[in-house]
């Protein structure tokens, strides 16, 4: 794990990952200049939203940056991930047809809100290290297994 927050990720990004098989950019979706840059070194990006009015608006600005990034990276992949759905709500049951508007696939895993993901990242752990058998886990491994079919 390195600390990069600056919009030169596209073009530091090659010679850092060289030994790597994968690359994780984790970046936070409000720094315009910081987000773009990560979208243009990206192979697969992972757009996550809630289901909630912001996120689903805040949501458009990533998605005109990866519309912008096709242009010139034609195989770059981009979908959504559903987080911290609340069972059976409204705006869970909703945010699907919204997002459609935007032309992007929504992956079917997704992620509930739930305690034991604040809980892992206060113990400096993941949900899977932290309860390999619990609900949560079997979240993010859903996640993975669609993730590893899209980039396989």
């Amino acid at each position: 794990m390195i600390g990069l927050s600056k919009p030169v990720l596209h073009r530091d990004l090659p010679r850092l990952a060289a030994d790597y098989d994968h690359v994780i950019i984790d970046g936070a979706p409000r720094n315009y200049e910081v987000a773009r840059s990560a979208i243009a070194a990206a192979d697969v990006v992972l757009i996550p939203v809630q289901p909630s009015g912001a996120d689903f608006w805040a949501s458009r600005e990533t998605v005109n940056l990866v519309k912008e990034s096709r242009s010139f990276k034609e195989k770059q992949i981009s979908v959504f991930v559903v987080s911290r759905k609340i069972g059976r709500t409204t705006l869970s049951r909703d945010i699907a047809a919204a997002l459609a508007d935007f032309e992007l696939p929504i992956l079917s895993g997704n992620t509930t809100q739930r305690i034991i993901y604040a809980d892992a990242m206060t113990a400096g752990k993941t949900v899977i290290e932290q309860q390999p058998a619990g609900p949560a886990a079997e979240e993010i491994r859903a996640i993975l297994k669609e993730i590893e079919g899209i980039i396989a």
